[in-house]
């Protein structure tokens, strides 16, 4: 079963989905490249559109390492460090 941050995803992509088939002119811009005219995603659609995809992914990783408990492997290199006893 889907966790509710999956479901949300999901359902930020059907509403950016909706908007870009209802609304294109605030989606899409055309501009003229070499002659061309070329249509492209307006920058603060892409950054609406993606940026909370990221956070969102961010915060699921980050909470599913947190329920694994203390063996949480990041993917990076363990280190031991060694502590000297001051005397």
């Amino acid at each position: 079963m889907l966790s509710n941050g999956y479901i949300l995803i999901l359902i930020w992509v059907g509403v950016i989905a909706a908007l870009a088939v209802m609304t294109p002119e605030r989606v899409y811009r055309t501009e003229l490249v070499n002659g061309e005219r070329v249509r492209r995603v307006t920058p603060l659609f892409a950054v609406v559109a993606v940026l909370p995809l990221v956070i969102w992914g961010c915060l699921l990783y980050t909470t599913a390492a947190a329920d694994e408990g203390v063996n949480v492997d990041l993917g990076g290199v363990a280190m031991t460090i060694k502590k000297e006893i001051v005397k």
